[in-house]
């Protein structure tokens, strides 16, 4: 089975969680939370599942996961701090069980969007592997 789907540009891994401190039985502790950037992009990405099906397939076969980034702008950026923020969203959005199931995955920076808007195009293909 392939599925293709075009996904907002993710906020990358360096956005994706912040961090404070709080006590947590008398003692410091480091709380980690996600972002508002990122909460709306999880957001988005279940809200694009659902309008592109009725009842989204729970993949449960290994997985291929190949992500074209567009940029909405010229700025220096890693692609690889892109694909946690875009595994993870799929994940919560119900098409697969777990990112632990993915054997492969490509990630391929295309160009910069004229519009500014930029966006990745997601492609998840199972390996017919149990």
């Amino acid at each position: 089975m392939t599925i293709t789907l075009r996904l907002p540009f993710p906020p990358t891994a360096n956005h994706y969680n912040q961090q404070r401190v709080g006590m947590a039985c008398g003692k410091p502790r480091v709380f980690f939370y996600r972002t508002k950037r990122a909460k709306m992009f999880y957001a988005t990405v279940a809200d694009l599942v659902r309008d592109r099906f009725d009842d989204p397939p729970l993949l449960t076969d290994r997985l291929f996961i190949r992500i074209e980034l567009v940029s909405p702008n010229r700025k220096r950026w890693d692609v690889s701090n892109y694909a946690k923020c875009i595994e993870d969203s799929l994940q919560e959005a119900g098409l697969f069980v777990n990112d632990s199931q993915v054997d492969e995955i490509q990630i391929v920076r295309k160009h910069v969007d004229p519009a500014k808007v930029g966006w990745a195009d997601v492609t998840i293909e199972t390996t017919g592997d149990p």
